[in-house]
């Protein structure tokens, strides 16, 4: 198995769009965001953009979308297949992480409270809780930082 970082094409993410992890798109729907859109202005933002997928046997799939705003916002959009994949991906996040860690001097990202998983893999790349805040209807978010 290996793990492709790729450029983004319209198609990955339409394909991304379709296929978000559901947790993800039940917060698009509450608060009433399209996800095409959202994921489209993220990625015009973003400084460094990339398609992440793996193949194996000739199969590939397709793990999500990530991007980094060079104020130090690191944001990823996943499929369900990430949590199939999750140990290639934790190994390619770590790499990540530290190269945009030593490039900006830290980074930051928003976490959807309710999400443990994702809690246990910003903590595991060193991410450390900074503080919580209520966005839209309710939803409880978390800032997770790392500095070098």
């Amino acid at each position: 198995m290996r793990i492709i970082v790729d450029g983004v094409t319209p198609e990955d993410l339409d394909y991304v769009a379709d296929r978000l992890d559901p947790k993800a798109q039940a917060v698009y729907d509450r608060l009433g965001i399209n996800p095409r859109e959202a994921l489209t202005q993220a990625l015009q933002f973003s400084q460094i953009r990339a398609l992440v997928a793996v193949e194996d046997n000739g199969d590939m799939e397709v793990l999500g979308l990530f991007g980094w705003w060079d104020i130090g916002y690191l944001w990823f959009a996943a499929t369900p297949a990430l949590y199939e994949h999750w140990r290639a991906m934790v190994k390619l996040g770590r790499q990540v992480i530290h190269s945009l860690v030593t490039m900006r001097g830290g980074l930051h990202m928003y976490i959807d409270s309710r999400n443990p998983e994702d809690i246990r893999l910003a903590e595991w790349l060193g991410f450390k809780p900074v503080e919580s805040f209520e966005l839209g209807d309710g939803l409880a978010y978390t800032t997770y930082a790392r500095s070098t």
